[in-house]
């Protein structure tokens, strides 16, 4: 059995605490690869007081989104007090700056530690060595001068993507060894700070494993711009730049809400379509010679998946209903890139999309999105395409969006699927990998789970295919900007084993907005043909409150 690795983590006095910190804490101390061997905490008068606090421009930015920052985990933050009050001997309480230089007993502390973690790099002053733990210190940083102003410039360039970076600092190097993307929440700067904050924890974690693993020691990645900390007359400039569109936005949603609009949001006024199209002799898909097919009134057709029966071509795909606020799995033939007569394969309570479906055993499976119900659903067709029974369940608990199965030339299985475990129930930032057998009895995790953590690249689109050259290729979404669907990526996937896992970027597909194409992200094909999905803008759209 591997030891567990012996960390010191500085928890700062626990009302400083934001809620993505409290999380990352709260996995840390729950965590079984991890033993917290020390705590450090700082003298409160040695912290520096950060003059913007004091502002009226501050304070107001504050009044008006501090909603954002609002504390969730009450339940964690309990744990994590319970933690210290009986761990009391494991805490080192920092009165100066040269503390660890000259207390005898703290240096052999020190030595027991693997590595130190501080989750603000504010405090790595404080923390000076002549010989530092074997994985050095790991700070946090959100590519900004101050963590307090994390997300803010992002936020105020309108920037398609905010970084979290992981630091090491040893004796004589200071370095980036990784780095999270995650798309942008471009409305307001307490919403994006927050929500890497709490993205920030899935990275932490996934480096300690690897440490544990022994699967990866800290490398110095590409230089990542950092921001300087913003003028008060930015900030003056960020209120006059944000508030005057948050402003018509809320007035908008209090209008349709008084004239007893229901369904007013942009997309039931550009739906999601679906367009069909035939392959070139080279197999190649060319986006612009597609039919296009208008979902009926009240309804929007994403995700489309062909499958080939009986030298009979079907659609199945996402069939939103805005009545019902809910998607369900419909098909219909096609013939001549033309949809037939649509019926519904599962209609439930809850809302389903993107039906991967493959087929095996003289028998079809689906495998629809039910993130809804906290698991990945299997099932099995009773009488293909019309009755479809509930075959198996994966992933109980979890929340897992566009799971897709490749089965390798090898003949192994792997499950892709953008797994969820943050307050945002955000799914496009990480993508998981697993391993399993024909039945799905042995689920195996990759060694670098998630795999990828990057809102440009992670998220499920369709099928995962070989070319007609050998190349294997997974669609993305490429989502950024806080906007779902951007554009659609084809990734390819250089090497996949169940200790590594590399890709890269084949060709991305973007809108053409010129067109009012407002965004794509899904790609399914079979021999012969391909189908994606787009939403078209009309005019009225613009002036309809988004709910994405």
């Amino acid at each position: 059995m591997t030891k567990k690795i012996n960390i010191g983590i500085l928890i700062d006095d626990l009302k400083n605490l934001n809620d993505g910190e409290i999380k990352t804490i709260f996995e840390i101390l729950k965590s079984s690869f991890i033993n917290v061997h020390t705590i450090f905490k700082i003298n409160p008068s040695l912290i520096d007081k950060n003059s913007y606090s004091t502002s009226i421009i501050y304070k107001l930015i504050s009044l008006i989104e501090k909603r954002y920052s609002n504390i969730t985990r009450s339940y964690e933050k309990n744990k994590i007090r319970n933690f210290l009050k009986i761990q009391k001997k494991k805490i080192i309480n920092i009165d100066h700056e040269n503390e660890f230089i000259k207390n005898y007993q703290i240096k052999k502390k020190i030595n027991k530690l693997d590595l130190i973690l501080l989750l603000d790099d504010k405090y790595l002053k404080y923390f000076k060595f002549k010989k530092y733990p074997k994985h050095g210190i790991w700070t946090v940083n959100y590519a900004s001068r101050h963590n307090y102003f994390a997300g803010f410039w992002e936020c105020y360039l309108s920037k398609g993507v905010s970084n979290v970076l992981l630091k090491r600092n040893t004796s004589n190097k200071n370095y980036t060894f990784d780095l999270g993307h995650y798309s942008t929440r471009t409305t307001s700067w307490f919403l994006n700070r927050e929500f890497i904050f709490e993205k920030a924890s899935s990275l932490i974690i996934k480096n300690l494993k690897l440490i544990y693993t022994k699967n990866k020691n800290p490398t110095k990645i590409d230089f990542v711009k950092t921001f300087d900390d913003p003028s008060k007359f930015i900030l003056l400039i960020y209120i006059l730049k944000k508030y005057p569109i948050a402003l018509i936005r809320n007035l908008l949603n209090v209008i349709f809400k008084i004239t007893k609009v229901k369904y007013y949001f942009e997309p039931n006024f550009s739906p999601w379509n679906i367009y069909i199209g035939n392959k070139n002799k080279n197999e190649n898909i060319n986006f612009r010679n597609t039919k296009r097919i208008k979902p009926k009134n009240g309804e929007e057709w994403a995700d489309p998946f062909l499958i080939n029966y009986k030298d009979s071509n079907y659609l199945f795909f996402e069939n939103y209903e805005f009545k019902n606020q809910k998607g369900k799995i419909s098909f219909s033939k096609i013939i001549n890139n033309n949809i037939t007569k649509i019926f519904d394969a599962l209609n439930l309570d809850y809302h389903l999309s993107y039906p991967f479906l493959w087929f095996e055993k003289d028998c079809f499976f689906m495998m629809p999105e039910s993130a809804q119900k906290k698991c990945v659903q299997i099932w099995k067709s009773k009488k293909f395409p019309h009755k479809w029974t509930n075959y198996k369940k994966l992933f109980k608990g979890k929340s897992c969006v566009d799971t897709t199965i490749l089965d390798d030339k090898a003949g192994n299985r792997w499950i892709f699927t953008n797994m969820s475990n943050d307050k945002f129930d955000d799914h496009n930032s990480e993508l998981y990998i697993f391993k399993t057998d024909k039945n799905f009895n042995k689920i195996i995790s990759h060694k670098l789970n998630p795999v990828i953590i990057d809102s440009r690249y992670a998220r499920n689109a369709g099928n995962i295919f070989y070319d007609k050259r050998g190349f294997l290729l997974r669609p993305s979404q490429k989502n950024t900007h806080n906007l779902y669907g951007g554009g659609l990526n084809i990734r390819k996937i250089k090497k996949l084993n169940i200790k590594e896992f590399v890709e890269e970027n084949f060709t991305t597909h973007h809108p053409n907005r010129k067109k009012n194409v407002n965004i794509i992200h899904h790609l399914s094909q079979n021999k012969n043909s391909f189908a994606y999905d787009m939403r078209n803008k009309n005019l009225f759209s613009y002036l309809i409150p988004k709910n994405y």
